[in-house]
């Protein structure tokens, strides 16, 4: 909260810090970072669903929207992964790594709030596997990072 102090004492604007926080992130100058930890292989992916359950048609086709989510983040492009995450979510809601991948989409836009809130989902969903508590914890430090 050391920010919200500076901002509040006057010495700079925070439209002034906007813009310059804009001109250093986009310009051609600052690294292109690439922030995406590549996917964990599902635990079920390319197995048979146990005997007598089945992968629901809205499963299959929420993976296949989180994978396309995915690669659309990794080709810098959130606008494109937010649209296929969402729809995934509303095939499938119960899915924590669509939840990440949103908050990853969230991170790209600068929107601290949204991913935050995405994050928070993952983690609730994730809460008995430590490897993605773990990436669910280092995307939460960026995105407190990004609040400051």
């Amino acid at each position: 909260m050391g920010s919200r102090k500076f901002l509040s004492s006057g010495r700079l604007p925070a439209a002034m810090l906007t813009v310059l926080w804009l001109a250093v992130t986009f310009s051609s100058c600052a690294p292109q970072q690439k922030v995406i930890e590549p996917e964990a292989p599902r635990e079920d992916a390319g197995q048979p669903p146990p005997a007598g359950e089945s992968v629901r048609p809205q499963q299959a086709a929420a993976r296949e929207l989180t994978a396309r989510g995915r690669r659309q983040l990794e080709l810098l492009q959130p606008d494109a992964a937010i649209r296929d995450l969402e729809r995934a979510l509303s095939l499938d809601p119960g899915d924590g790594q669509t939840y990440y991948y949103l908050a990853e989409a969230w991170l790209m836009k600068i929107d601290a709030r949204r991913a935050d809130e995405f994050n928070r989902m993952a983690e609730t969903l994730l809460k008995d596997d430590p490897a993605w508590l773990l990436r669910i914890a280092r995307q939460a430090d960026r995105i407190a990072e990004l609040e400051k």
